[in-house]
């Protein structure tokens, strides 16, 4: 019988073995210097060919990020809650609050880059126009060959419509979603001042797309978007339900992504700043690389660094990907490609640490 390793992140520190598992590691998390605790988790993963997490719904992100940015790492276990996906939700509604109180403090300035809170890391200051410029060209350079005069585009977190302005011009319909709708209210504001008359707004949640009566579109545009997002479950829901918005081809556009290889250099740059907003999740490219794993559908994946030449953060520690979509094979359940592409076991019940010792002594997963 193959015996199992496991990691177990928890809130008490304690290093212990037990008899039927070759390595059982407790880490104590401490929120406040928890990139480095992931730092030392996956060096020990490394070290003892750990494959399986265990720990409980507060530290699910990460459980999530170890699945699928360390190779070693099959599966992950909560043992307080039996929907992942859900927990990862709840969280949402601080996001929304944090927008809706950026859009109300900055609405007197009819600025659009205050009133989505567009600052510098290192200084807290306000990008300048001409770095919000240079922003909204790269999505325009990228997008340029596959938008026409008959395309439609959906938006997803369309804040106050600093990409829209540069795109929707160029295209024939524009659909633009937001989680807040204070900065929405704003950006209608906006839109009319520019004349740009082909762009519907709504408001919802990311995952609630399907659901507003949104028709099929030819791209899909995440924009600076997904380092807020509560997690790798809930981007990989989004990812599943704008597939199913787009037509039988098209593609998804995931845009300003924070690079995690790059984060130990962009976490000195942000030192410059204390107050600087640190709570943004970084993405390893080939979380993006395995998605073809898990939705047959997306045919290509490619990624890019930013054409802007300006010496800033936009530019220096983030990256750009484009899916291409090909939906002629049928739609699986994404329960099952989650359990086709990496193993991850789920049960409909939470289970007790003994429970998961059995499990993974009687599975040879």
């Amino acid at each position: 019988m193959t015996k199992k390793k496991y990691i177990l992140i928890k809130n008490e520190f304690e290093y212990s073995s037990e008899d039927d598992l070759d390595c059982m590691i407790s880490i104590n998390v401490d929120f406040l210097h928890i990139e480095e605790y992931y730092q030392r988790l996956d060096s020990i993963i490394n070290k003892y060919d750990v494959d399986t997490v265990v720990t409980k719904k507060e530290f699910i992100y990460y459980a999530a990020r170890l699945l699928w940015n360390n190779e070693n790492i099959k599966r992950y276990f909560l043992i307080d809650t039996d929907d992942a996906i859900l927990n990862e939700h709840n969280n949402v509604k601080a996001v929304r609050l944090m927008w809706d109180c950026l859009a109300e403090k900055n609405k007197e300035s009819n600025d659009p880059i205050k009133v989505s809170g567009w600052k510098r890391s290192d200084t807290s200051n306000f990008f300048s126009d001409e770095e919000m410029r240079e922003f909204a060209d790269n999505i325009h350079y990228k997008t340029r060959n596959i938008v026409s005069k008959k395309s439609s585009i959906l938006e997803i977190g369309i804040a106050s419509g600093i990409s829209c302005c540069s795109i929707a011009p160029l295209v024939n319909r524009y659909y633009g979603t937001d989680i807040s709708e204070q900065i929405l209210s704003f950006t209608e504001q906006y839109l009319k001042s520019k004349n740009i008359q082909n762009v519907t707004l709504i408001n919802c949640e990311a995952t609630e797309i399907n659901n507003v009566n949104i028709p099929q579109v030819d791209l899909v545009l995440l924009n600076s978007v997904i380092q807020y997002f509560p997690g790798y479950n809930y981007i990989i829901d989004v990812l599943y339900k704008a597939i199913r918005q787009l037509n039988s081809h098209g593609y998804i556009f995931i845009g300003d992504v924070l690079d995690l290889e790059l984060f130990k250099e962009y976490r000195i740059y942000r030192r410059q700043n204390q107050s600087s907003y640190n709570r943004e999740q970084y993405y390893a490219k080939k979380f993006f690389e395995n998605l073809p794993q898990l939705f047959n559908e997306i045919k290509a994946v490619k990624i890019t660094y930013k054409i802007g030449k300006m010496n800033n953060e936009l530019n220096m520690f983030r990256y750009d990907v484009l899916l291409e979509i090909d939906k002629e094979p049928e739609l699986i359940s994404i329960v099952e490609k989650f359990r086709c592409a990496r193993n991850l076991f789920s049960k409909n019940k939470i289970l007790s640490k003994k429970q998961i010792v059995e499990y993974l002594m009687q599975n040879d997963m």
